[in-house]
């Protein structure tokens, strides 16, 4: 509500002020008209035909009357035409507010009017640019298309032999890898590893390898002799053993009452 009573505040302050401005334009005019009006106009006399005087002679010459004539018009025409300019501003009327109003609004139109016009011609230049371009870029990418295919005609008769020359190269090399191993093979025999399972009790799994060690002397004081640690996950893992069974391992857990054991495989290589 607030924002309508200021706009329309607004409007009546721009309407104010339009029919001021209007108003003092009306009297200028009306008085610009009155002074032209009541402005009294010189009425030049007619000037009098010059005389000419001709010497005598044996023989008198006439005198022409187009001479005089011809002198005396252009004084007549002019008071003649600052007549017709009297009456012509006579003749003109004062405009109207209407008529003023209508003036602008036409001048705004055609202003307007221009202002679309040269948006026009700039949009139709910027798309005939943008046009070009995209014509020019297309016509490099065709001429960059046929380069890389000339390059490629060219290209695999050379690379075809380098491949042959590297194939070759290859091939002589696994010979000699081959050979190589045969000899390697004769002099060296090949030892064979073997995988076995062993079972251990798993006592404690600590986060520091501190604590792990004190664990282990505690079980060794006890008289295991086997006790190990390793890492495992982020822990360290207290381990007793080494069992040939599972049978073996939870008889030694019941044997020596052992808390929270349990029997784990670990895999040796011999």
């Amino acid at each position: 509500m607030a924002e309508e009573k200021d706009l329309k505040k607004e409007k009546d302050k721009s309407e104010k002020i339009i029919y001021v401005l209007t108003g003092l334009l009306v009297l200028v005019v009306f008085g610009a008209i009155a002074i032209l009006y009541f402005k009294p106009v010189d009425n030049k006399e007619f000037v009098k035909p010059e005389t000419i005087q001709i010497a005598k002679v044996n023989e008198p010459k006439p005198v022409n009357s187009n001479q005089t004539i011809n002198q005396t018009v252009p004084e007549s025409g002019k008071a003649g035409e600052e007549k017709q300019s009297v009456k012509e501003q006579q003749g003109k009327q004062p405009q109207t507010i209407g008529e003023i109003i209508k003036q602008k609004s036409e001048e705004k139109a055609s202003k307007e009017a221009k202002r679309e016009e040269v948006k026009k011609e700039e949009l139709q230049k910027q798309a005939s640019q943008q046009n070009n371009v995209a014509t020019n870029t297309e016509k490099k990418v065709k001429e960059v298309k046929k380069t890389e295919e000339v390059k490629k005609v060219e290209k695999p008769v050379k690379t075809e032999k380098k491949a042959e020359e590297v194939k070759k190269k290859e091939e002589k090399k696994a010979v000699a890898k081959v050979n190589q191993k045969k000899e390697v093979s004769k002099k060296t025999p090949v030892k064979k590893h073997t995988v076995k399972k062993y079972y251990y009790v798993q006592v404690s799994a600590l986060a520091s390898m501190e604590k792990a060690n004190q664990v282990k002397s505690r079980y060794v004081r006890r008289g295991f002799k086997n006790v190990i640690i390793i890492k495992e996950k982020g822990f360290y893992k207290v381990l007793i053993g080494k069992f040939n069974s599972m049978k073996e391992a939870n008889e030694f857990i019941r044997k020596h009452n052992i808390k929270g054991g349990w029997v784990r495989i670990l895999k040796e290589v011999n």
